[in-house]
């Protein structure tokens, strides 16, 4: 799951592994004329760790792609859906997210997908995570079913919406950029609502933001 780029990065790192067999010493018995399916899995799973290494060091990026990856285990999906809000927007646009798209390991589907449940008004932009980054996952240890065709999109995946902005909102309460208040909950920018910080007076529910 990638795009033609990816395809290309796996194919020449199979053809190295092929030209590092053929060229060094051949154990007795005849010997591969063709790249083996060992080295097809390993050039997959190489591209996956390629892409990962690319955000080990964001731990906000890294906590973003683990909460991710922990969703679509507790649904068995390759594939997820986000509502399209503009709250979800803003939380895609984020360097969390964003980031993630960049580096390929999380790619967008479909967009203005009707939701499968009438309750819900928005529609949906369907994603999934990159199959060599996940590729342990669903091919040995059997955690995440890779999703291939649309029917199991249209049946099941539109069931499993996941909300971007708990995990953005858990990253900036972590690095004191907001506050939930402690009257209603309700989360307090700490930059941009300087005025109730201050005052510690919510400007939702009227109550103190913070006990002190």
């Amino acid at each position: 799951m990638g795009n033609s780029r990816d395809f290309g990065t796996i194919l020449l790192k199979c053809w190295s592994e092929f030209r590092a067999y053929r060229t060094s010493q051949l154990s007795p018995g005849r010997p591969y004329q063709y790249i083996s399916e060992e080295m097809v899995i390993s050039a997959i799973k190489n591209n996956g760790e390629k892409k990962i290494s690319y955000i080990n060091n964001n731990p906000s990026i890294s906590k973003t792609w683990n909460d991710l990856e922990t969703f679509c285990i507790s649904k068995k999906s390759s594939h997820l859906a986000i509502e399209e809000k503009r709250v979800n927007i803003d939380a895609i646009s984020m360097p969390e997210f964003s980031d993630l798209i960049y580096h390929r390991l999380l790619h967008l589907r479909k967009k203005h997908v009707p939701a499968k449940e009438t309750s819900i008004e928005s529609k949906l932009s369907i994603y999934a995570l990159n199959y060599s980054s996940i590729y342990d996952l669903h091919s040995s240890q059997k955690k995440i079913q890779f999703i291939t065709d649309y029917d199991t999109i249209h049946n099941r995946v539109r069931r499993y919406i996941y909300n971007p902005t708990t995990i953005i909102n858990h990253i900036k309460i972590q690095s004191g950029e907001i506050f939930p208040c402690v009257s209603c909950g309700e989360n307090i920018s700490i930059t941009k609502m300087t005025a109730a910080w201050n005052n510690n007076a919510c400007p939702y529910c009227g109550g103190k933001i913070r006990v002190e």
